[in-house]
């Protein structure tokens, strides 16, 4: 049984006005009523000390009914806090498990270019060397004479 259930039961609020209905009247004789105190031997108890009796028990049924109002509102307070708990627990869950998901995602990445090094390498030799191709064909003459293409001839001749 929640609390809620719990304050709203009759034998909790039955044991609520006894104890406040001995409270009240008690703080009432001693704020300084002139009203002389009942005796055990007076069988009909003043009719002021009925209304003031009845006053009282409007009082603490006024009480009693703010006391459950802001009970409830407190448990309304409680629920809605717990939902948005609920709820952040959830999104923290979803982003925690994307954090993860983007992290593979980037080590993979990371592998892949990794292993596409080496055949970037081989592959700018293989330019190289086309390229070299390519400047041999355009030295060649079409009329009959050669050209000879001599790489670093200020070396050689300086020597």
């Amino acid at each position: 049984m929640n609390t809620q259930n719990h304050l709203l039961t009759e034998k909790h609020q039955s044991v609520m006005l006894s104890i406040l209905s001995q409270t009240i009247p008690h703080s009432m004789n001693t704020e300084g009523d002139q009203q002389p105190k009942s005796s055990k031997m007076d069988l009909d108890p003043p009719q002021s000390m009925i209304s003031t009796s009845t006053a009282a028990n409007d009082r603490l049924h006024e009480t009693i009914d703010v006391l459950l109002g802001s009970i409830q509102v407190l448990n309304d307070d409680t629920q809605q806090h717990s939902s948005a708990t609920l709820r952040n627990q959830c999104s923290l869950q979803s982003l925690l498990e994307d954090h993860l998901k983007l992290k593979i995602a980037i080590q993979e990445t990371n592998i892949s270019i990794e292993s596409l090094k080496p055949n970037q390498q081989v592959l700018l030799q293989d330019f190289a060397a086309l390229k070299q191709d390519v400047e041999d064909q355009q030295a060649i003459s079409y009329d009959g004479t050669l050209i000879w293409r001599i790489a670093d001839v200020q070396k050689k001749m300086g020597t």
